[in-house]
């Protein structure tokens, strides 16, 4: 392990400890499982470019790559599937359930093609992901998914008249407003030399 891996297991870490937490407290409630799942993706995200930064071996770092790609799809989907189970916006559920079936395509692409990730540069820090020729397709799929959780969050935090939930839907969209800048280790996929730090936020 390099110093460079030694951040993103560490996040790696506190998310699994997290996501178990959250599921102990009430394993058959949605929320609270689908939370856990964001959790444990983060955490396989993190781990797999732990892995990446330290071997030298590039094709375990490709290996590597694919599942860190992939988990980062499913983190997206299950913040998707958080807002609209958190905001009990059931009809919502058919998109986030399309979601699912979109996030399974991108699984598809990301292990069994080149179309979204093309390989690994080698950078400072170790083995990243490059982007594939349709990786912006995901990415602006992704963003949809992201800006559709801000706007779900902002409208049901006016329409809300409970102060107590008013309360839970801002901290909730102030928490994904300081996870955006997350979405910046998507640069170096597409040759930008610079150390992702996502996993502060």
């Amino acid at each position: 392990m390099t110093s460079y891996s030694i951040p993103p297991a560490l996040g790696a870490f506190l998310s699994l400890l997290l996501g178990s937490f959250v599921l102990s407290r009430n394993k058959k409630a949605e929320i609270n499982w689908v939370f856990s799942l964001v959790c444990f993706f983060t955490s396989l995200w993190l781990a797999s470019y732990a892995v990446a930064y330290s071997t030298p071996n590039a094709s375990l770092a490709f290996i590597c790559a694919r599942i860190a790609c992939t988990a980062v799809a499913y983190v997206t989907l299950f913040m998707y599937h958080f807002v609209v189970a958190f905001l009990a916006l059931d009809k919502e559920k058919w998109l986030v359930w399309l979601c699912h079936g979109v996030t399974f395509g991108f699984l598809i692409g990301f292990f069994f093609t080149d179309f979204f990730l093309s390989g690994t540069h080698r950078y400072f820090w170790g083995f990243y992901s490059k982007a594939g020729p349709f990786h912006p397709v995901y990415l602006l799929i992704t963003y949809a998914m992201w800006l559709r959780c801000f706007y779900l969050l902002y409208a049901s935090l006016h329409k809300e008249s409970f102060s107590a939930k008013r309360n839970q839907i801002k901290y909730t969209l102030t928490a994904f407003i300081v996870g955006m800048p997350a979405t910046i280790d998507y640069l170096p996929k597409y040759g930008f030399e610079f150390y992702p730090f996502g996993f502060v936020f």
